[in-house]
Parts: structure tokens; C-alpha cells; sequence
């Protein structure tokens, strides 16, 4: 049985800068599904490779825009393009990641870089 929660956008998805308000719903253990919650017009693959806050500084524009503070409770997801045939060829772009304040249900996506790596890359490191 998958769970979704629904979050407020407070910075526009790259592409989708129209949604207001988008569903983040576990899908198999190791990828989660964003959707639009207006229309539907968003189905995305995103993957959950943080793990502790050591190498990932959310940008303080971020922080203060989602209310978050060494207390908050946040998941920093990636979008991920799986490929079928091998899952650990499939691509992610680390440049872009979504970081979900679990506490006030927003989120917002943070563009830092174009970053590219492979589901095979990131499990190396």
C-alpha cells in the first residue's frame, strides 16, 4: 500500500511552473512518484539518496522560503529517468534536487548545478 502527501509549491519545478500544489507518493521502496495535483499533467521518478546533511547545503533562499531550521523535519529527493532494462544505468540529475519540509507540507526545487550521474554512480560513493 502506497502513501501520498500533498505538499504547496513555493518555488516553481523547473518546467512546471504553473503547479501550486503537487503529490509525493511512495512507490517501491527505492523510488518515490511526483504528480501534479491540478491536473495530473506531472508524473516524475524521483529517488531519495540523502542520508545525513553531510555534502548537501540547502541554499539559506531555500531555507527561509520553506521555514526550515536545524529542527525541521525535510527529504531532498532527485529526478530520476529509469532505465528499464539495467536500474543502475538509470540517470539522475543531482543538480536540481526537491527538498520537502515533511513538517508544513511545501517544498521547492533548487537549482544548483548540471550535475548528471548514474543510480550506479551514487551507490559507489
Amino acid at each position: 500500500m502506497s502513501t501520498a502527501t500533498v505538499y504547496e509549491v513555493k518555488k516553481p519545478i523547473l518546467g512546471f511552473e504553473n503547479l501550486e500544489k503537487v503529490t509525493l507518493e511512495q512507490s517501491d521502496g527505492l523510488t518515490t512518484v511526483l504528480k501534479g495535483c491540478e491536473n495530473d499533467c506531472i508524473h516524475m521518478t524521483l529517488i531519495n539518496t540523502f542520508v545525513d546533511g553531510n555534502g548537501f547545503e540547502i541554499p539559506l533562499g531555500i531555507k527561509a522560503l520553506l521555514d526550515i531550521n536545524d529542527d525541521t523535519n525535510y527529504s531532498v529527493y532527485f529526478v530520476v529517468v529509469l532505465n528499464k532494462k539495467s536500474i543502475q544505468d538509470s540517470t539522475i540529475n543531482l543538480g536540481a534536487p526537491m527538498i520537502f519540509n515533511e513538517d508544513n507540507k511545501t517544498m521547492a526545487q533548487v537549482s544548483l548545478n548540471t550535475e548528471m550521474g548514474t543510480i550506479n554512480d551514487i551507490f559507489k560513493a
